[in-house]
Parts: C-alpha cells; structure tokens; sequence
C-alpha cells in the first residue's frame, strides 16, 4: 500500500508519522535546522517556519523540500512575506495568492492553521463575516464559537459573550427562545462591536527589527482571576 485515504480518526497521525519518518531516515544527509524544521515545526501537513535572514530562507526551502522530495512527497503552496524568497521558489510551487499577489497590496492575507495573516504586513489578525445578529441562546453560543482565536488576542473580548451566555445558562432558558431584554441590550451592545476585531493586529515576529543579537530571553507571567473570569498573559 502506497497511500493513506483521509477521513479516518488516525489518518492526521498518519500522515505526521509517515512526514517525521522521513525526516529521520534522511537525517544525515542534510543539516539539523533542516531536520528540526520538519520534526518540530510540522502540522500534520503544514509547516510554519521562521528565520532571520532571507538566504537562511531560501536554503531551507531548499534543503526541506529536497529531504521531502527523498520520501516521495511534493512540497507546494509556499509563501512568504519577502518578496526575494518567494522569488526563489517556482511560481507552481507557491500557494494561488502567492502566484497572484504583490506585497505591497494591503489586502494580502492567508491562513496560517486557521489564524489570518496579513503577509505584507507580517502580522496577524481578524477577518470578522457576521451575517446575521442571533437574539437566541443557541445563536449567541454559535458567535461566540466562531471567533477563532487560539493564541488568545481577542480573549478579554470574547469573555463579555461568554459571561452573557452562562447568565442564560443559569437562567434555564431554552435554547431558541428569544433572550431577555436585560441580556439583549449587554448582547446587542456585544455584537455591534464584533467588527472592530479587524481593526486588532499583532505582530507575528516577537523580536522588533530594529533589535540586534538577543543575548538573553526572559519570560514575565501575570495571573488574575474573579467571579467572572481568569486570565494571564505572558510577556518577553
């Protein structure tokens, strides 16, 4: 058997095991930021990888396609948000926006594992698409749901939607009957500034350029918690 059909419940595990494989059966023949990027920075099929330097770049694109290529896998869809790196991969071998687009178009944004990227910006972000303003405790829980935000930027926002909707819960509501007017007008309140999750950026890269060398690195903790929430952040 040469392939693995999708759909069952081990299929992203084998497909991960069958990409980490490779990277160990070809390990000596290539550079261990080669092997580390495949072993450490691989998402079932996606790789999110980062350096400092455009030739860096350039040769790891190189080099992990190559080690791939060695275990009967094609590498594609590559992008970038530098335009002498995207130049060095083939034109087929980008993702469709990449064949497309100019980085000095605004508007350029992909997905990197279901985040928005705004690629010319090099920093990530909302896209918010909000047909409808649902007045039910089922609509309420399927907004909420729907703000995707694994990183946790828009968290202290959501949570308002979050403590709206355990109020509902508590109040045994059924789950397509109209809210009460005391929590609507907190839930329309809530929903009328969804939108303003675009105008939130952040940047992806946590080293500013203008830094040199990091000699040290130092990770700051702070922790909170209330009758209505807890939270934490870490700073650098």
């Amino acid at each position: 058997m040469t392939v693995h059909l999708f759909g069952a419940t081990s299929s992203p595990n084998c497909c991960n095991y069958a990409l980490q494989y490779t990277a160990v059966k070809f390990k000596d023949e290539f550079d261990t930021k080669v092997t580390d990027t495949v072993t450490k920075n691989m998402y079932v099929d996606d790789c999110l990888s980062s350096v400092d330097e455009v030739e860096k770049a350039v040769s790891l694109i190189k080099d992990v396609t190559r080690l791939y290529s060695k275990g009967g896998f094609n590498l594609t869809k590559w992008t970038t948000n530098n335009q002498t790196v995207l130049g060095s991969v083939p034109k087929t071998d980008r993702s469709k926006k990449s064949q497309e687009w100019n980085l000095s178009n605004e508007s350029d944004v992909e997905r990197a594992l279901g985040v928005y990227w705004f690629v010319n910006e090099d920093k990530l972000g909302f896209h918010i698409n909000m047909k409808h303003k649902p007045q039910t405790r089922r609509g309420i829980l399927n907004v909420v749901s729907s703000v995707y935000d694994p990183i946790g930027i828009a968290s202290p926002f959501v949570l308002a939607a979050k403590s709206i909707l355990q109020s509902l819960c508590k109040g045994c509501k059924g789950w397509d009957e109209e809210i009460p007017d005391n929590e609507f007008s907190k839930w329309n309140k809530w929903i009328n500034q969804i939108e303003l999750l675009e105008g939130i950026k952040v940047d992806r890269c946590y080293k500013p350029q203008s830094f040199k060398t990091v000699v040290s690195c130092q990770l700051h903790c702070f922790a909170d918690a209330s009758d209505v929430g807890y939270g934490s952040e870490i700073r650098i």
